[in-house]
């Protein structure tokens, strides 16, 4: 994939999180309706605590950091997002099981394109952004910050450890029968 395909495709799905994210807030102002919570599951909020966000800081800084990820990926755009939205999805789904907060963002999706970029061995620019943010978080989950969903991350993590372990199995199976 040339490098300006998947700029586009980049831009294209920072958009769409951006309009996610302000289009949900327009139809429900409150971050907490929004929100993943334990002991209130409703079907949606699967959805929208993923792309609704705290407040802008909280998305722009993630913002920042798919962008950064996503461009260093090495896997197709398809691939990456669906590692993405995966990691990201079982992170949040790890708060309502094994936290008892409420979860907003994509922070395990994001754990998840690092470990995607660093199995795939990137260039060594996404190799040190990958080994960078995930060194971040963790020294956040060592260091119990605040407002840190430690079990997004650390779902995201195991999510995406188990998707890129399959597919590394599929490439080697698949190279195995030629």
């Amino acid at each position: 994939m040339t490098l300006t395909k998947k700029l586009y495709g980049v831009i294209i799905s920072s958009f769409i999180l951006v309009i996610l994210h302000y289009l949900m807030y327009l139809f429900i102002p409150s971050a907490w309706d929004l929100a993943l919570k334990p002991g209130n599951l409703k079907a949606i909020n699967f959805i929208t605590a993923f792309f609704a966000h705290l407040n802008e800081n909280h998305l722009y800084s993630n913002l920042l950091s798919f962008v950064l990820l996503a461009l260093s990926c090495k896997k197709k755009i398809i691939s990456a997002w669906f590692v993405f939205l995966v990691s990201g999805w079982f992170g949040n789904l790890c708060v309502v099981i094994f936290g008892n907060s409420m979860v907003l963002g994509f922070s395990g999706g994001l754990v998840g394109l690092s470990l995607l970029n660093i199995f795939y061995h990137t260039n060594r620019f996404g190799l040190v952004i990958s080994l960078f943010y995930i060194m971040i978080i963790f020294s956040n989950i060592y260091l119990q910050k605040n407002n840190v969903s430690h079990y997004a991350h650390i779902g995201g993590f195991i999510a995406s450890l188990l998707m890129v372990g399959y597919l590394k199995f599929k490439e080697k199976s698949s190279s195995k029968n030629i």
